[in-house]
C-alpha cells in the first residue's frame, strides 16, 4: 500500500512535467494512496502544483474522512 506522502510526490513529479496546475489523488483500500489526472470514483483530495492538498466534497470522500476520523481516534485510545 502507498502511503500519502508518496502519492503527493508523484502528483508534483506529474504536474511539473506535463504543466498542469493540480491533480488529483485517490484511495483505495486495495492500492493505498495514487494520484490520477481525472476524477474518479475515489477521489480524495486535489493536488495543486505547490504541493498544497485540499479535500473534495462527495459522497466517498465525505465517506473516508469520516471513516478515516474513527480509525485514527481508536489508533490514539490504543496506544494511550
Amino acid at each position: 500500500m502507498r502511503s500519502l506522502k508518496d502519492a503527493r510526490k508523484d502528483a508534483r513529479e506529474f504536474m511539473q512535467n506535463s504543466n498542469r496546475y493540480y491533480t488529483l489523488i485517490s484511495f483505495s483500500k486495495r492500492f493505498g494512496y495514487y494520484h490520477c489526472h481525472d476524477k474518479d470514483g475515489h477521489s480524495v483530495y486535489f493536488c495543486e502544483k505547490s504541493g498544497k492538498l485540499e479535500p473534495i466534497h462527495s459522497e466517498y470522500a465525505d465517506q473516508f474522512f469520516r471513516n478515516k476520523r474513527i480509525y485514527d481516534k481508536q489508533k490514539r485510545k490504543k496506544t494511550k
